[in-house]
């Protein structure tokens, strides 16, 4: 189903963690969870599943980390073939269904060597630009070509970055593109000004990713939990564009019992915040790092039942 159709008809609801449930299953600690793809495909399609049996309308490609800087160090592994085998999969899971299929694109990980080549001069600051839009566009094509119904950047927490990343897709896919980023808890002494971890402000991501070519936007994960609501509200009376929330169950903790990570948030908590969410104007809802399967059937239940 065309992501534009899904959102005449109201809510979509989105599934939820990727990452952390992979890890909590014995993920090699540093491998990028992308190579799951080659060496356990069978348990992301698990995992995918379940996600539609909770009720979710869209799911996101096993891709998170599948860019050439996050594979620097696993070059057996290519990024064509990564991406292509996420969409694959998620192809398959939601075979018969309605469920929509987004690309998943994660940060590149490499924002302070950015940072710093932007200091150096002209010359090297423009390289460093093309070259980390040519590290998104790499992924892009790499999605599309294989046939997805949205390009989703998620966990973004540099306003240049993410513009660089969101003109990359917009400027090589004709379908709807996305950019979501990352907020920190705005102190008291200016509250409800929610910026990036590098000070980027609300207005300034707003029409820089709408200048940039994004047809969808929002945030996701982050230390903002309890204040989602509140961030989709400021957001909504910014754009009408539609607004993309993906909330995590918490900030993680190590259970030293069983040596697994854990999130406090549990799914009757996530499907409230996930209600308020949507009532303060997201159009597209799901979970983020800690969430899984119940969180995600708990999310329908409230926006639907």
């Amino acid at each position: 189903m065309e992501l534009e159709k899904a959102l005449s008809r109201g809510i979509v609801l989105c599934d939820g963690a990727m990452g952390t449930q992979l890890i909590n299953t014995g993920l090699p600690s540093g491998m990028p969870t992308a190579c799951c793809n080659v060496i356990c495909p069978d348990r992301i399609l698990s995992i995918h599943k379940k996600y539609i049996s909770a009720g979710a309308q869209a799911i996101l490609t096993n891709t998170f980390d599948a860019n050439r800087l996050k594979l620097e160090e696993h070059k057996e592994y290519d990024v064509r073939d990564l991406n292509r085998l996420g969409v694959e999969l998620a192809r398959r899971a939601s075979a018969g269904t309605d469920v929509m299929v987004f690309g998943d694109i994660g940060p590149s990980g490499n924002e302070e060597s950015f940072l710093y080549s932007l200091q150096e001069g002209t010359i090297i600051a423009n390289k460093a630009k093309q070259d980390l839009y040519d590290v998104y566009k790499e992924q892009v094509i790499a999605l599309t070509e294989t046939g997805v119904d949205a390009i989703l950047i998620e966990t973004m927490s540099y306003l240049l970055e993410s513009i660089l990343a969101t003109k990359a897709a917009a400027e090589n896919t004709e379908i709807p593109v996305i950019c979501t980023m990352v907020f920190r808890t705005p102190p008291d002494s200016r509250s409800g000004d929610f910026r990036t971890l590098w000070g980027d402000t609300l207005p300034d991501i707003v029409h820089g990713l709408i200048e940039a070519g994004a047809t969808g936007i929002g945030a996701n994960c982050g230390e903002v939990v309890e204040e989602m609501p509140r961030l989709a509200q400021q957001m909504r009376n910014m754009t009408d564009l539609p607004l993309v929330f993906q909330v995590n169950a918490g900030r993680a903790e190590l259970d030293v019992k069983t040596n697994q990570t854990v999130h406090p948030l549990g799914p009757a908590e996530f499907g409230r915040i996930i209600s308020e969410v949507a009532a303060a104007g997201a159009s597209v809802v799901g979970g983020c790092c800690g969430t899984t399967p119940d969180h995600i059937e708990a999310a329908h239940r409230c926006l639907y039942c």
